[in-house]
């Protein structure tokens, strides 16, 4: 990947704010960029165990421990519920 701050960040201000993908074609976009306040914002994002199926089922090659863990968690948090 080109090493480019400024395009990088304007990329992900639009799938931010203007983007009407669905959260989870972003949160993969996020995983593959690197794009921390995107991932944040798209696990925020995640209400429902179905939101975290359908993540689940995209089978992220590039899933970060981090992210993995926090799918366990609201998945953790859901089944409490």
């Amino acid at each position: 990947m080109f090493d480019a701050p400024t395009a990088i960040r304007r990329c992900e201000e639009y799938l931010l704010k203007n983007s009407q993908k669905k959260m989870s074609q972003k949160l993969q976009i996020s995983l593959e960029y690197n794009l921390e306040n995107l991932k944040t914002k798209c696990l925020s994002e995640i209400t429902t165990i179905s939101d975290i199926q359908s993540i689940v089922s995209l089978n992220f090659k590039e899933m970060d421990l981090s992210t993995s863990q926090a799918l366990l968690q609201k998945s953790l948090e859901f089944s409490n519920k």
